[in-house]
């Protein structure tokens, strides 16, 4: 049987510690009897417990040996949230839905730190994005049904800025936007620095009532439509779907 890398052993104590399986105090096999439990050399034992402590996830004493550390303070790991009724969105607080989520992120940045591009990470990204990172997007928009170049893909450091950037290209001051009566709060907040009037559609159990944006487009000038078809996100903190907590926009034009 061929032994386990040196990763997966580390992957498989980072586990163990983060769901409680292996308890704060809990003293670990010394480095050579976990080299002889693993079937792994004494240099990679030393590794393991190395990356685990540069983890935060143990230290070791001399003299004692290794033990699961005591995370009294913050250290950059947050509690665990477990949520008491399955299938249960906990919105008061942003973090990863799904599990095993963690060990994705250790993988990729382990990609990262030998791809070669660990200087270039360090440097401010060209407007736009990364030709690389542009190209990885369009692809996966082609998957999706939208052929785009790279060229065309403009990568955003999130939500906000990409709204911003899309209400600049097409707006101009005292516009329409129509939007569902319960929407994303950014939405207002760009609204009113641009200068934008918010005129709410309401929103059916299945989105957006199209009877009624129809009308509104026959009635008003609309530039615009914003809606979240993939969500539909109450006022009072209930969704009926995946999103952040709603606001109610006032049918009054606002200005900046």
């Amino acid at each position: 049987m061929r032994p386990p890398s040196y990763k997966a052993v580390v992957d498989e104590f980072a586990a163990s510690i983060r769901s409680g399986r292996l308890p704060a105090g809990t003293r670990l096999p010394t480095h050579r009897a976990l080299a002889r439990e693993r079937r792994i050399a004494l240099a990679t034992a030393t590794r393991v417990y190395a990356e685990l402590a540069a983890m935060g996830l143990v230290v070791g004493e001399p003299g004692r040996g290794t033990f699961v550390r005591v995370r009294a303070d913050y250290d950059g790991l947050e509690p665990s949230r477990a949520l008491p009724v399955p299938r249960v969105a906990d919105l008061s607080f942003n973090q990863p839905l799904s599990e095993g989520q963690a060990g994705l992120l250790r993988r990729a940045l382990r990609a990262l730190s030998v791809a070669g591009e660990a200087e270039a990470l360090l440097r401010q990204d060209p407007p736009g994005g990364r030709p690389h990172d542009r190209a990885v997007v369009a692809t996966y928009l082609l998957d999706r049904g939208i052929d785009t170049p790279p060229a065309n893909v403009l990568l955003t450091s999130g939500t906000q800025q990409a709204l911003d950037c899309v209400l600049r290209s097409l707006t101009r001051p005292g516009d329409v936007i129509a939007v569902d009566a319960v929407s994303y709060p950014g939405i207002r907040v760009l609204a009113s620095a641009h200068g934008l009037e918010l005129a709410p559609v309401p929103v059916t159990a299945t989105g957006t009532d199209l009877a009624a944006l129809d009308r509104l487009c026959r009635t008003r000038p609309v530039r615009a439509v914003y809606a979240m078809p993939t969500c539909t996100t109450r006022s009072d903190g209930s969704s009926t779907g995946n999103g952040v907590t709603g606001w109610s926009p006032s049918p009054a034009p606002m200005t900046s």
